[in-house]
């Protein structure tokens, strides 16, 4: 009696609707095996599989216990339980029949069978169609499912850590975890962390991964840099993404798996799809997070080994007189003996003192500032930051100091009233257009409609200017608002303010922080990627002499360089609240102050913990 291996797939819950279910599929073989006097000896089915691979946990076990010569036959019921790829299938067919030379029995379809002269060619004709038939159901799914998502119905593919489905399928902020999202932008934007130590904090304070919070087969409990960077760049977070824009080419492995990448290809713009999410983030702020990862692609990279702690500015600190960038530098003296003497460190224009070569291939001329003691430019620079951190609601009062709301809300109900005016004449002007027959008096009537729409048009235009600077100004004074209250709740009893109650406490203060810390502290409150500089440049007469003293000297002498005087640093800072709160907040940290004030020196005491 031949021994019998029977196979039955379902891809689908549906199936089991149709006549395919996995029970069916087995009544329908232990009915042809007792027809035909086999023997079943032992029955293998896959649920939920997909027939277009042949990595199926039961078809693999069925292929293991055919070499091992556990059964004669194999029996299924139709041709694409087996398989949907061609080529897998006749793979199957061939290993099966012609290696390990069993007989294959379909239940439905006969005329494959290997014991007819058709068996092989009509198994290979059907197959095709299987294919066929997988291939347009494929295409007719990926089609209404490109409908749905250009509507904004739906968005398939991994949603962005913030985000999830709602019952209808829509996409919605999920509260909790869009609170990670907001973390790590205010780690990396304000408090300037970099993203390998921004997965150290979340790490540290017990946030769970994306992989954690997704239920992925594989999760971490670590965060790494790359989950934080995919964070940052991700457009959705904006209220954007760009959507089916390229397409991922594979290489299959020995065992055909899809799992060696061999990279991707741009679709046509006419398929990319733009799907709009809930935004978290502003567009500008996004964008400020994007040009910081820029710029510390852009950082100067060498590194002047055993001064590491040294040039807190560089890579921030540009030339006044020529506009590039200021490089370190380190020069050891050698003495007498021929030994190692003094060592200076300073700050050089790139443009100062370089070959004659190099200035013409650029066609630049040599700039003639002089180089600067970089540990002094240094604390000047830094002493402006602490200036700005020991007084910030004075800073933000002369930021401040341009607006006037009032007028600006005078200009807008002007406009607006001069809107509603030119509007009722349009309409006015129409009418009389419409009730006319006269031709000259509707040429008359038309040529004034004209004049009254363009002139429409230009105080729609101002209307709208006037609009977003009266917007801009009120939110500059509620933030302001904000930031004063948030500095008073933040010290309720006035301890911090005692724990320094001279600007000399607090600059001793700022100056004993780690250099790590002192760095960061530099680049928020710098913002290089909003624009913000620090320069070294020569004093001008016009920067300190009065009207009367200027008059005695030629005009053109005013803007003119004093290269006899020491150059001198001074910040143009980017002032964002936000930022200087954060700054001023993260200072109160006890763990960092302990850091500083481990051991004291004499007549200061310990923050009070």
């Amino acid at each position: 009696m031949k021994r019998v291996a029977g196979y039955a797939r379902v891809s689908t819950v549906g199936q089991a609707k149709d006549g395919t279910s996995l029970e069916d599929q087995r009544d329908i073989i232990e009915e042809k095996c007792k027809q035909e006097g086999l023997k079943l000896e032992k029955f293998f089915s896959d649920g939920g599989a997909s027939g277009g691979s042949l990595e199926r946990p039961e078809l693999q076990a069925l292929i293991s216990d055919a070499e091992k010569g556990l059964f004669d036959t194999i029996m299924f019921t139709k041709l694409d339980r087996l398989g949907r790829n061609i080529r897998d299938t006749l793979n199957l067919w061939h290993k099966l029949h012609e290696e390990l030379h069993l007989e294959i029995i379909c239940v439905k379809d006969p005329i494959v069978n290997t014991d007819g002269i058709m068996g092989k060619a009509m198994f290979s004709l059907i197959a095709i169609f299987a294919e066929l038939e997988r291939g347009m159901i494929r295409e007719r799914t990926q089609a209404g499912r490109k409908i749905k998502w250009e509507k904004g119905d739906a968005y398939f593919g991994e949603l962005p850590l913030g985000y999830i489905r709602s019952e209808s399928g829509k996409v919605i902020i999920e509260e909790e975890h869009a609170q990670i999202y907001h973390k790590v932008v205010d780690l990396y934007l304000n408090q300037r962390l970099s993203t390998k130590k921004i997965a150290l904090e979340l790490t540290r304070a017990g946030i769970p991964t994306p992989s954690a919070i997704k239920k992925k087969k594989i999760q971490s409990s670590r965060w790494n840099g790359i989950s934080v960077v995919d964070m940052l760049k991700n457009p959705a977070y904006k209220g954007e993404k760009v959507c089916n824009k390229e397409i991922y080419r594979h290489k299959l492995n020995a065992l055909g798996k899809k799992n060696f990448d061999d990279g991707k290809t741009t679709k046509p713009e006419s398929e990319w799809i733009t799907f709009a999410f809930d935004p978290l983030i502003t567009p500008e702020k996004w964008q400020q997070i994007q040009d910081r990862m820029q710029a510390q692609k852009l950082k100067p990279k060498r590194v002047y080994k055993g001064y590491e702690d040294h040039f807190l500015f560089d890579g921030f600190l540009y030339c006044g007189e020529c506009g590039s960038r200021m490089r370190k530098r380190v020069k050891v003296e050698k003495d007498n003996d021929g030994k190692q003497g003094k060592v200076r460190l300073y700050y050089t224009c790139c443009w100062h003192g370089v070959s004659a070569d190099i200035k013409e291939i650029a066609g630049r001329k040599s700039c003639y500032l002089e180089a600067v003691n970089a540990d002094q430019t240094d604390d000047k620079l830094f002493n402006q930051i602490i200036d700005l951190l020991t007084r910030p609601t004075y800073f933000v009062s002369a930021w401040l100091k341009d607006l006037n709301t009032e007028e600006l809300e005078k200009k807008v109900a002007l406009l607006e009233q001069k809107s509603k005016q030119l509007n009722k004449r349009l309409l006015e002007g129409y009418n009389l257009i419409a009730s006319t027959e006269n031709s000259g008096i509707k040429k008359i009537y038309e040529e004034g409609r004209q004049k009254d729409q363009k002139e429409w048009g230009t105080v729609q235009a101002d209307l709208t200017d006037a609009k977003r600077e009266l917007d801009h100004s009120t939110n500059k004074k509620d933030r302001y608002k904000a930031f004063c209250e948030a500095m008073k709740k933040s010290d309720p009893k006035g301890k911090w303010k005692l724990q320094f109650s001279t600007k000399g406490g607090f600059s001793d203060f700022m100056h004993s922080l780690p250099f790590a810390e002192k760095k960061r502290i530099v680049e928020t409150i710098v913002s290089p990627e909003q624009g913000g500089k620090c320069f070294v440049q020569y004093v001008r007469p016009i920067d300190f002499l009065d009207s009367d003293e200027l008059k005695e000297i030629p005009k053109e002498k005013w803007n003119a360089p004093l290269t006899d005087r020491e150059p001198y640093p001074h910040g143009d800072f980017m002032f964002d609240l936000d930022r200087v709160e954060s700054v001023i907040n993260s200072l109160k940290d006890k763990s960092l102050l302990s850091k500083v004030y481990a051991d004291p020196p004499a007549g200061r005491g310990k923050y009070a913990h």
